[in-house]
């Protein structure tokens, strides 16, 4: 257990937990190469004193040394002069084997350590100079390996009647040793790698979702303030138009008004138009106070109601009137037709717009009011059309919502109802448009979200 303590420290040396799990691991790679090529030496080392190859024993030493300097330099965080180093101390292994078993042998060795350190060892952005180095490094030695060839005989380490087990074979299966061990890092680092990739692409899908909420968002609050600009501005029209007009006509009767006069008749009528601007202005600020007590915001949670139930609560709030004119409501959705709604907001809406169609009714003819209800997958879409005098939309079109606007001068009414309605309307999410001929009739389209 111990052993095993203290093997994962060497093999962690240097690794610093706040860097990409990939590079973790490439550097706890590099420690176990050290570490494997270290414990690999101690065989190389019984052999050399069992043959007593003293000065390859003493090579055999000075390999270890360099591999276990490598660990050392890592653990100190020296990373690039520990890249330098195990390029020397691989380069210098490789040639030493090379002269003391052979050509074959040490060539063998070498060719299964050289990729390992070409295309994983350095960092391609960063390194180019030191990746330079080290193929040039390896180019010197492989051509060092062609002119100076040691072919010596290969020693015979076990013999039988059937087959020869030499030096050479051993260094075989430390080689195939090598690549078993470099295979497995180079599969085990590109899998972490590809999904490192793919854990980066789901955060950055995450990241791109929660923007465009953002942007949703920012539109959300864009048309609010948009909204809110309107209303400042009809409010403003409602400051200098319809405000100060009683105000100016109050302070020009007074100044007709002649307290000490002997005609009273004239100083009454004086009084009773300052008495009719005084309710004028009353209406205003009624209108006024009734206009700010729209909220921006839901003051109820939507749910999802039948319409046929919330009609037949306008229908009875108006049965005195479409009785009393003979109108007719025409219903023209499936019974089982639900919306997702405010029910009072609701109900106020169509409750004006069926109001305005009794309102504005052509009394020539009798007056048909159409109620028709459709949906698609994003919204529902309410359509109430009626056979009234309609309203010229060429002439009136960008007013038709504005508040104090009047289209038929011979109707009594304030022209607040329309601004009302799109804003009850915007207020649930929804729009409102407008289809209209005079003469023909009046088509309101509301879409509400589901």
């Amino acid at each position: 257990m111990h052993r095993i303590k203290y093997a994962n420290l060497v093999i962690n040396a240097g690794v610093i937990e706040k860097t990409k799990v990939h590079e973790q691991y490439k550097l706890k790679s590099l420690n176990q190469f050290c570490l494997f090529t270290v414990v690999l030496a101690f065989v190389w080392d019984v052999f050399f004193i069992a043959a007593q190859w003293y000065p390859a024993a003493l090579f055999d030493i000075f390999v270890q040394f360099s591999f276990g300097l490598v660990i050392v330099l890592n653990y100190k965080k020296h990373y690039t002069i520990a890249k330098v180093v195990l390029i020397l101390s691989t380069n210098l292994s490789v040639l030493g084997i090379t002269f003391i078993l052979g050509y074959h042998s040490g060539f063998y060795l070498y060719l299964f350590t050289a990729p390992f350190f070409v295309f994983w060892l350095f960092d391609l952005k960063k390194e180019k100079l030191s990746i330079i180095i080290s193929t040039f490094t390896y180019f010197i030695c492989y051509i060092t390996t062609l002119f100076f060839k040691n072919n010596v005989d290969p020693i015979v380490l076990i013999t039988t009647d059937y087959f020869q087990f030499t030096i050479y074979d051993l260094n075989i299966i430390f080689a195939l040793l090598f690549s078993i061990f470099l295979f497995h890092n180079y599969t085990t680092y590109f899998l972490i790698l590809r999904n490192q990739l793919i854990l980066e692409q789901e955060k950055l899908k995450g990241e791109i979702i929660l923007r465009r909420k953002d942007q949703r968002k920012l539109k959300r609050i864009y048309d609010r303030v948009k909204i809110a600009n309107v209303n400042l501005e009809q409010f403003g029209f409602i400051v200098s138009h319809n405000i100060r007009a009683p105000f100016a006509n109050i302070k020009g009767f007074l100044n007709l008004y002649e307290p000490n006069t002997t005609d009273q008749n004239e100083n009454n009528e004086v009084v009773e138009c300052i008495q009719k601007s005084v309710i004028n202005l009353d209406e205003v600020l009624n209108d006024l106070a009734f206009l700010l007590t729209l909220k921006n915001d839901l003051q109820e949670e939507k749910e999802e109601l039948l319409l046929s139930t919330l009609i037949d609560s306008v229908k009875q709030s108006l049965a005195f009137e479409l009785n009393k004119l003979d109108i007719t409501l025409l219903e023209v959705y499936e019974p089982s037709f639900q919306i997702n709604t405010v029910s009072s907001i609701f109900h106020s809406i169509i409750f004006n717009l069926v109001q305005n169609a009794i309102k504005y009714r052509n009394q020539t003819i009798q007056t048909k009011i159409t109620l028709s209800a459709t949906e698609n997958r994003k919204e529902s879409i309410i359509t109430l059309s009626d056979n009234g005098i309609g309203i010229d939309l060429d002439k009136h079109h960008a007013k038709l919502f504005g508040l104090y606007q009047r289209f038929h001068s011979h109707i009594e009414g304030k022209g607040v109802g329309l601004y009302m309605i799109k804003k009850q309307v915007h207020l649930l999410g929804g729009d409102i448009k407008v289809d209209s001929t005079p003469n023909v009739g009046t088509c309101f389209i509301i879409t509400l979200p589901k």
